[in-house]
């Protein structure tokens, strides 16, 4: 995708393709925080667990702070955090897999 595309609406409510990108990445970085957790046989994360979270508001924070930076820094923050993910999730042992407690984190939050 052309950087300069970066700026253009997403079809998404009012978010750019920009807006998208901050969003899969903070989504991501969550979910890599979700793991310490089940790494440590924890059975929720730190933000689901908390009474009153508004998951909304949350992500709507997340990509706000993010609106001054560059594009091509949120593709390769994207491409860096996809690539942690992708490694925290083989390292996970079998049982964590088919737990599904761990599967199904986000149930209605993405």
């Amino acid at each position: 995708m052309p950087l300069n595309a970066m700026e253009q609406p997403s079809g998404i409510g009012d978010w750019r393709m920009k807006d998208v990108i901050g969003h899969l990445t903070s989504w991501e970085e969550d979910v890599l925080d979700y793991l310490t957790y089940v790494q440590r046989g924890e059975r929720r994360s730190k933000l689901s667990a908390a009474p009153g979270w508004d998951v909304d508001a949350h992500y709507a924070a997340l990509i706000a702070a993010k609106v001054a930076v560059p594009a091509a820094h949120l593709l390769i923050d994207l491409g860096a955090t996809h690539q942690r993910l992708l490694a925290a999730i083989n390292a996970l042992p079998a049982t964590a897999l088919a737990d599904e407690n761990v599967v199904d984190k986000t149930g209605s939050d993405t």
